[in-house]
């Protein structure tokens, strides 16, 4: 039987907006090159999504979860640049930002949809979190997700709390500035 028994479809997606102020201090390295130091506080407006499809042969079972936070927070960003100049129009820069930034207590919108050959359901709410847990199965300890209303909790689980996901990091851009 070379048949397939379930397929499950995970399409986690993460966006983010963010509105902020920086105090720039630019510093002239010679009469080419020049180096611009800044720092300030940000907003971050986030949205996550996050959609399970999943479909059972047995039963011809169809479930289809979805979940939508929206969060916002403050953070603060800081880096450094530096800008070569080629001409009065052009100059070559490299950048390198770092962001201190983490979104907690995630709370969402969620729907579910469910059908089999013995009927339908629908449910929705606004009371789901974003959940982080460790679960157990054959030995291995796995660390996992899931979106509901309370705490995951059996004998397999351990470690249960609201998820949270950090958004700190380095990011690096270079290339060409046209000044118009």
């Amino acid at each position: 039987m070379n048949e397939i028994l379930a397929q499950e479809t995970y399409r986690p997606k993460l966006s983010i907006l963010d509105f902020g102020v920086k105090a720039h201090y630019r510093l002239p390295l010679s009469p080419r090159l020049r180096a611009d130091v800044f720092a300030g506080p940000t907003y971050y407006q986030s949205t996550l999504r996050f959609e399970r499809l999943a479909h059972y042969a047995f039963f011809n079972e169809q479930q289809d979860y979805s979940f939508q936070a929206k969060k916002g927070t403050f953070g603060f960003e800081s880096g450094l640049a530096l800008d070569y100049r080629i001409c009065s129009m052009a100059s070559f820069f490299a950048e390198v930002d770092y962001r201190c930034a983490k979104l907690t207590d995630l709370r969402g919108d969620w729907t579910e949809d469910e059908s089999s050959i013995f009927g339908s359901s629908h449910q929705s709410g606004n009371d789901h979190y974003f959940w982080f847990f460790n679960a157990d199965a054959y030995g291995q300890t796995y660390p996992l997700i899931t979106f509901d209303r309370d705490v995951p909790f059996d004998t397999n689980i351990s470690g249960a709390r609201k998820g949270e996901l950090n958004l700190s990091g380095f990011s690096a851009a270079a290339g060409v500035k046209f000044n118009f």
